[in-house]
């Protein structure tokens, strides 16, 4: 199983998390899907990830980009 997870670095809560049984570009974009509906953040918020493959994909980037946040 692997898990993705996006933290807040303010208070190190979880904010957006999703399990799968493969490491696929699905599964970070779901844990970010989380992430977007489940806080009221605002536009340009900083995405911090270690740019595997799945990250770099277009479909997040594409969501990245859709919900006004910068991956760096």
């Amino acid at each position: 199983m692997y898990l993705a997870a996006l933290l807040d670095l303010y208070d190190n809560s979880i904010v957006g998390w999703s399990v799968d049984s493969r490491m696929k570009t699905e599964l970070v974009s779901s844990a970010l899907k989380r992430a977007i509906h489940g806080t009221r953040a605002k536009k340009g918020v900083l995405v911090h990830s270690d740019r595997g493959f799945q990250y770099a994909s277009k479909e997040y980037q594409s969501l990245l980009k859709k919900n006004h946040s910068y991956a760096a």
